[in-house]
């Protein structure tokens, strides 16, 4: 068993695009990742073994990785032409890069890459106790053992001795070749259950990738006889095993028709549910429990699903198998709970999740130990203090009644640290103000600290900062201002009244209003969704927590509770989210609020600057600001306060029009390497949504011409599901 293995993604499979004729020795087979728990007594004693889409990783000691030397895009161009090639011609291709290689042209790696049939590199490094690694960041997953690294190429050598060995069927369902399928089953009279050397049929390799070329075959194999619960030798794993890996909807769905056994487990005592949980597939998890798969199941170690998704921190999918019922707290054969593992993996956001859905910090395990004791022996401190906290946090917000009492509270909390911070600013120095302030931080932290909701549960701290930064300058206005004001400049004053009334009745709607929230419809909730897998029809991405189909650009947010459709982002400061609906009226009331704060500030300084013992100009700026501010302190500070927001909501300015000339949302700038629908069928980065003009993009951003709601698939807007 692994130490610490990470989660095996076999996404990288999948190719959208036409395959390349080519001979193929071999694709990476689906891995299957082990779950253990070794204390290194420290987090200083090394660092752990993991995999990307290889094997389990090392014991101990550091991790070895390789990036490859080129894109995925290049490198499946460079096979393209090298698939082209005889083996003289590649060995003479060779021969001259190597010449050039000599002079620089050329990296190092190339040849290496070159002789391999443009595979990039990996190696294995040692871990402690002689185990080895090889961690791929390139466009193939890693492969790593104990003892000695393996390679398993995304993209198959030209030069492999071992196509030799395999059968021709075998190689043509590994390329998803009908055609050269169909011949030899028809023509040559191969028998359709054969199997490679590890017992993998043609049908186990037809449904491990989900491209159509792939689907297509899967069908024709299944029509013609093949065995869809054939169990390989190496693994003991069936077809469905191999499907559910890779999420292959298709090819579950195809074989559950055709009588596929979704209990019978592999030599791990893994099923098709838990294959779809330790891959982070809901929907299929959610479709399998439907089609009668227990949900308590469990492997030979006693894992349940639930600890799985524990174990590689799916959040979401937590969250969803409580949904259905999978017991919080239910201990497998070492008497680990879910949250033991989310404690062993240092995943903080997993161990609130199972905190805030009733997780017991204190089970013990079989040597009587709770998490906290096993993070504090991993050297996981901060784990070990989340734990000992969360749980007083957690039990405030069990209950509708409770959640409201403490958004109340952090209301009230923020505009008192506001007015606490300001009382001490504006009647005692400069030294002593900021030294009270740092005392209010401090003191407020030991005593509320536990009570901190962050952004896992609404915090409207920040909002009562504002709202009462914005009450003080009201008042001082009313109370000293406006009378001079209006003497002196009664336009002004009546221009500088109404921007205030439109921005502060714009802040009112954001704060309330609904951004885009997603619903759980008769249309789009999972029942729906399975019922369309039963019909073979294409299924979009979905949101676990929710329970619902998800748009392409819609995000789940954490604090609110629900999905948005067209996220942007979470604003604190009026606790609420930004998206499709309130965009427009966000960017409006930013411009506003800029205008305002620097309108006040001005008003400010003429204001001071009438008053008969202070001077009448702020500069220079290194005498007069401090005689000002001495002249009228509530005023002044009422002031600064405002200029001290300029920096973020220049910021926020800047963000807002970069988002509309890239035409994407504030959460794609920063999280867009994560959806697909970003990025083109060879890997490049691809926006859909730029009309790359800045004016059409902000069109599209004030008055959407595209159904965010329903918007599921690139290039096909379903306006319904069922």
């Amino acid at each position: 068993m692994a130490d610490d293995p990470d989660v095996p993604s076999l996404l990288d499979l999948e190719i959208d695009h036409e395959p390349v004729p080519r001979q193929i020795s071999r694709l990476p087979t689906a891995s299957y990742p082990t779950m253990s728990y070794t204390p290194n007594y420290g987090q200083y004693s090394g660092g752990h073994g993991h995999s990307h889409g290889g094997h389990s990783g090392g014991h101990g000691g550091g991790h070895g990785h390789s990036h490859g030397p080129v894109s995925q895009a290049h490198m499946q161009e460079m096979q393209s032409f090298l698939a082209s090639l005889s083996p003289e011609q590649i060995e003479e291709l060779r021969k001259r890069a190597q010449s050039f290689s000599q002079s620089g042209a050329f990296p190092p790696d190339f040849l290496q890459t070159l002789s391999r049939g443009g595979q990039p590199n990996a190696h294995g490094h040692s871990h402690g106790n002689g185990g080895s690694h090889g961690h791929s960041h390139g466009d193939k997953p890693c492969s790593h053992s104990h003892g000695q690294a393996q390679s398993l190429p995304f993209m198959p050598s030209l030069h492999d001795a071992e196509v030799e060995l395999l059968h021709p069927l075998i190689v043509a369902a590994k390329q998803g070749n009908v055609n050269l399928v169909k011949q030899q089953i028809e023509v040559d009279s191969a028998d359709i259950n054969l199997t490679d050397p590890d017992g993998n049929s043609a049908l186990h390799w037809a449904v491990l990738n989900k491209t159509k070329h792939h689907v297509e075959l899967a069908r024709y194999l299944i029509e013609s006889g093949a065995s869809v619960n054939l169990v390989n030798t190496k693994d003991s794993q069936t077809p469905l095993h191999w499907a559910c890996t890779t999420g292959n909807t298709q090819g579950v769905t195809l074989l559950l028709k055709n009588g596929a056994d979704p209990n019978i487990t592999d030599k791990r005592g893994c099923n098709s549910l838990l294959f779809a949980a330790q891959y982070n597939h809901p929907l299929l998890v959610y479709y399998l429990v439907k089609q009668g798969v227990r949900l308590d199941s469990e492997d030979n170690a006693g894992h349940s699903a639930l600890h799985w998704a524990s174990y590689f921190g799916y959040n979401s999918l937590i969250r969803m198998l409580i949904k259905l019922g999978s017991p919080v707290n239910k201990r497998d054969s070492q008497g680990y709970t879910p949250l033991h593992w989310t404690a062993v993996k240092q995943n903080a956001t997993g161990c609130r999740t199972l905190l805030s859905e009733g997780a017991d910090p204190d089970a013990r395990e079989n040597d009587g130990h709770p998490p906290k004791y096993l993070a504090e022996k991993k050297g996981y401190f901060a784990i070990a203090q989340l734990l000992e906290d969360a749980p007083v946090l957690h039990n405030l917000y069990t209950t509708y009644s409770g959640r409201r009492l403490q958004k109340h509270f952090w209301f009230f909390a923020g505009a008192l640290s506001f007015y606490i911070i300001s009382f001490f600013l504006i009647n005692y120095p400069l030294w002593f103000g900021l030294s009270a302030t740092l005392g209010v931080h401090y003191i407020g932290k030991l005593v509320f600290g536990k009570r901190w909701p962050g952004t896992q549960y609404p915090n409207r701290f920040w909002m009562g900062m504002f709202i009462a930064g914005y009450w003080l300058s009201t008042c001082s206005y009313f109370l000293y201002v406006f009378s001079w004001h209006t003497s002196h400049h009664p336009m002004e004053a009546a221009l500088f009244i109404l921007l205030n009334i439109v921005g502060s009745s714009l802040y009112i709607y954001l704060a309330q209003a609904d951004p885009g929230v997603l619903r759980n419809t008769v249309h789009n909730n999972l029942d729906t969704l399975t019922a369309k897998l039963d019909k073979g029809d294409k299924v979009p991405d979905v949101c676990p927590t929710c329970m619902i189909a998800k748009p392409l650009r819609a995000k789940h947010c954490q604090s609110c509770n629900h999905c948005v459709a067209r996220f942007d982002h979470h604003c604190h400061w009026l606790d609420n989210c930004i998206g499709v609906y309130t965009f427009k009226w966000f960017g409006l009331f930013l411009i506003l609020a800029v205008i305002g704060h620097i309108f006040w500030m001005k008003i400010v300084i003429y204001y001071v600057a009438a008053l008969p013992h202070a001077p009448n100009t702020i500069f220079p700026l290194t005498t007069n600001v401090a005689l000002m501010w001495h002249s009228a302190p509530l005023i002044f500070f009422a002031g600064l306060s405002h200029i001290a927001q300029l920096p973020w909501e220049a910021v926020s300015l800047f963000n807002l029009w970069y988002c509309i000339k890239a035409g994407l949302t504030y959460n794609e700038t920063q999280n867009g390497n994560r959806y697909a629908y970003l990025k083109s069928a060879s890997g490049y980065n691809y926006n859909p949504f730029d009309t790359y003009s800045f004016f059409s993009n902000l069109k599209e951003f004030i008055s959407p011409s595209i159904d965010y709601f329903n918007l599921y698939f690139l290039q096909e807007n379903i306006n319904e599901l069922v």
